[in-house]
């Protein structure tokens, strides 16, 4: 499934690894990718990783689609809830509020359950 991780780490010494390590957290959490996001994990990818694109972290994308495995994996592997996107100054919570309530995405169930992991009370405004 996945090469051996002697195979290909230590990364190699180069200025585009950091971000490849950065677009692949975020891309992984959009396609739900939870493997591939464990497997970075275990291989040192700060939880919090930040995509230099826009700011945002793989909780934040997590967060959005109201995916409930993923944001609690990302928060038991230490993923920062308090980080701030580049883009609209915003934690996760404010993703997974604003995916919710205004663009009406995910399971009501699962999104109220996000939001309260990520500190909100999970109601209606």
């Amino acid at each position: 499934m996945y090469p051996n991780p002697q195979d290909v780490l230590p990364l190699p010494s180069h200025p585009d690894v950091e971000h490849y390590l950065e677009s692949a957290m975020t891309m992984a959490a959009w396609y739900d990718q939870r493997e591939v996001i464990a497997f970075l994990l275990d291989h040192g990818v700060d939880g919090s990783t930040v995509d230099t694109a826009d700011g945002k972290t793989a909780l934040h994308v997590a967060a959005y689609q109201g995916n409930l495995a993923l944001v609690e994996l990302l928060l038991a592997r230490g993923a920062a809830p308090s980080v701030t996107d580049a883009r609209y100054g915003t934690t996760p919570l404010v993703w997974a509020q604003q995916a919710w309530r205004v663009d009406h995405r995910g399971p009501e169930d699962s999104c109220r359950r996000v939001i309260a992991l990520l500190g909100g009370d999970g109601t209606e405004p």
